[in-house]
């Protein structure tokens, strides 16, 4: 039965209820700002900081999805 379902449709489930089940839900420009918001940073062997947001995260869930 698991095999019937897309796998890629679960990433967009699972964005759709961060985006729509969190305070602000249906204002474009709040659900941005909590998507972007960085969550941690990753000090990287160039010396860059890279600001790791939930966005981010989801991205490579769905990657990860994708590969599986």
């Amino acid at each position: 039965m698991f095999a019937a379902v897309p796998l890629l449709a679960l990433p967009v489930l699972v964005y759709n209820l961060i985006a729509l089940t969190l305070s602000g839900a249906f204002l474009s420009a709040q659900a941005h700002a909590r998507m972007t918001e960085t969550l941690f940073t990753i000090h990287m062997t160039s010396r860059v900081d890279w600001a790791v947001s939930l966005s981010d995260l989801l991205l490579a869930a769905s990657l990860f999805v994708l590969f599986v």
